[in-house]
């Protein structure tokens, strides 16, 4: 019941729900932010546990996935800290830039 009232809030406010995960859908989060024709800033990261990911459940109601490139051959995981931070940090630089754009738009 927390999830389903969780997932009305988000898109009853415009609130896009991001899941991070390895998925056959998923992006960069820099193709995701680049993408985004509408320009939206209120999205809702879902991170996944560090064994499973994110259930299937929760996984249908996302609007988009991202994924972080790894490269080399070991296992494509990192631990939800680390992938939390990666993702904030990026998302957060994203939105800076996009705030300084517009507030230097001259009318």
């Amino acid at each position: 019941e927390s999830w389903v009232a969780c997932v009305s809030h988000l898109k009853e406010n415009a609130i896009r729900l991001v899941g991070v995960e390895i998925h056959p859908k998923a992006t960069t989060i820099d193709t995701l932010l680049m993408d985004d024709a509408t320009n939206r800033i209120d999205t809702a990261f879902l991170m996944g546990n560090e064994g499973q990911g994110i259930n299937p459940k929760n996984m249908a109601s996302c609007d988009a996935f991202v994924r972080i490139p790894q490269y080399g051959v070991g296992t494509a995981s990192l631990n939800v800290y680390v992938a939390s931070s990666i993702v904030l940090q990026r998302f957060h630089q994203w939105q800076t830039q996009l705030r300084e754009r517009k507030n230097q738009i001259v009318v």
